[in-house]
C-alpha cells in the first residue's frame, strides 16, 4: 500500500453561511488521517466565521483565516501558503467532496509518482472531466477555453511545490486563474499527471466561476494554447466565435460594453468586413 500523501484542502468563502456548513462536513467525513482543512474566510458579514469556529474548536484539522482579500483568487494563494500538505485540493464553500474519495484515491494511486492526479466532477446538470490527451481534443473544443473540460481545481490533487515552480493563481485572471494554471502544467513534459475517472466532488452552481465569464482568458487563449499546449488554434474561426458574446451584449444587454469588445477583436484580429456587419445587423436587432 503506498504511503498516504498529506493532503489539505483548500476552501476559500465569502457570506457563504447556506452552504459552508455542508462543505466542511463533507471533509470532516472522509476519515483520512493525513488532512488539513484550510478555510480562507474573505472577512463575512454573515453567520460563515460562526460556522467556522464552531468547527475548528471540534476538529483539529481545520483551520482558518478571516480577513479581507481581493477575490477567490488572492483567497486560494492565502490558502496555498498556509497549508502544509504535499498535495492541495480547492473546494469552494458551495462544493462538497464525494464519499470517501480521499482514501479511495490515495489507496489507488501512488501520489509519490505523481504532481497531478486529476478525475471528474459533478455540477447539477452534468458531470466534467476526462483525460487530457491528443484523442480527446477536438475541433469543437478548440474554440473555447476548453481546459475545464478536462481539469477543474475541485477535482484536482495539485502537488504543492508546483506553485513554487509556475506560481500562485495570476489575479489578472479574477474568474479564470485556475484555468491558466492548468493550462500552464497540463502539458509540461515534466508535470507527472493521472488521471482516476471517478468523481471528486460535487460542484455548487452559487460560485462567481457560475455567473460570469472570464474575457481576459478567453481573449488570450489561442496564444496560450500555443505557448503551454503546442497547439495552433484557427484564430478567425476562434475570435469570431467569442464575438458572439459582444454581439449578444449589442443586441440585449450591455451596447456599449459589446460595441467596445467587438472594437478590440476586430482591431487586433482584423477581419473587420465581418465583424461590421454583423455589428450592423445586430444594432439593427437591437433598436428596430
Amino acid at each position: 500500500m503506498p504511503n498516504l500523501p498529506k493532503i489539505a484542502i483548500i476552501t476559500p468563502t465569502y457570506n457563504a453561511s447556506k452552504t459552508l456548513e455542508a462543505c466542511l462536513k463533507s471533509v470532516i467525513s472522509q476519515n483520512y488521517l493525513n488532512l488539513e482543512h484550510v478555510v480562507i474566510d474573505g472577512n463575512s458579514t454573515d453567520e460563515s466565521l460562526k460556522i467556522i469556529k464552531k468547527y475548528a474548536e471540534k476538529y483539529s484539522h481545520i483551520k482558518y483565516i478571516s480577513e479581507k482579500d481581493k477575490g477567490i483568487f488572492d483567497a486560494m494563494n492565502k490558502g496555498i501558503d498556509l497549508a502544509t500538505s504535499d498535495f492541495l485540493l480547492f473546494l469552494g464553500a458551495d462544493d462538497v467532496l464525494a464519499d470517501n474519495i480521499l482514501n479511495k484515491i490515495t489507496h489507488e494511486v501512488d501520489f509519490d509518482n505523481f504532481d497531478l492526479v486529476y478525475g471528474k466532477v459533478k455540477y447539477p446538470t452534468r458531470e466534467c472531466g476526462k483525460e487530457y490527451k491528443t484523442e480527446n481534443i477536438t475541433d469543437e473544443l478548440l474554440i473555447n477555453p476548453f481546459i475545464h473540460l478536462f481539469m477543474h481545481h475541485q477535482g484536482t490533487f495539485i502537488r504543492k511545490s508546483l506553485f513554487d515552480i509556475f506560481g500562485k493563481y495570476d489575479l489578472q485572471y479574477p474568474i479564470g486563474a485556475d484555468v491558466h494554471f492548468f493550462i500552464k502544467t497540463i502539458n509540461h513534459p515534466k508535470v507527472r499527471k493521472q488521471f482516476i475517472n471517478s468523481i471528486f466532488a460535487v460542484v455548487g452552481d452559487e460560485g462567481v466561476s457560475g455567473q460570469v465569464e472570464e474575457l481576459k482568458l478567453r481573449y488570450e487563449f489561442p496564444d496560450l494554447a500555443k505557448k503551454h499546449l503546442q497547439i495552433d488554434i484557427d484564430k478567425q474561426k476562434y475570435y469570431r466565435n467569442f464575438a458572439k458574446y459582444y454581439f449578444d451584449e449589442i443586441k440585449n444587454k450591455n451596447l456599449s460594453k459589446g460595441i467596445k469588445g467587438i472594437i478590440k477583436i476586430a482591431s487586433t484580429q482584423g477581419d473587420f468586413l465581418y465583424y461590421l456587419k454583423n455589428t450592423l445587423y445586430y444594432l439593427k436587432k437591437r433598436f428596430f
